[in-house]
């Protein structure tokens, strides 16, 4: 397995920010930009996303790790953490 760090691995990776931010094709993004990013995770503790926006990738992080993990999400814009609030999952404000 490539390791993300080096360049070569995202040559050989469609680019996911174009689905992700996509309005049309939202989960399909999400599920690509999973599929790069769990196998690097613990598979328990805890993660921390810097730039969260509305929580597009927290909350399914968050879910797919349910109980085992804890996501913090932290997001500067109070525009977007409005946004995020109204997700099905939980929003808490620290």
């Amino acid at each position: 397995m490539l390791d993300p760090a080096d360049l070569e691995y995202w040559e050989q990776v469609d680019d996911p920010r174009a689905a992700v931010w996509s309005d049309d094709n939202w989960e399909e993004g999400i599920e690509l930009c999973l599929a790069q990013i769990v196998p690097y995770l613990p598979d328990s503790g805890m993660v921390l996303d810097v730039g969260a926006g509305i929580g597009r990738l927290a909350y399914p992080i968050a879910e797919h790790f349910r109980p085992r993990m804890i996501v913090h999400a932290y997001e500067p814009s109070t525009t977007m953490r409005e946004v995020g609030r109204h997700h099905p999952v939980a929003y808490t404000e620290a």
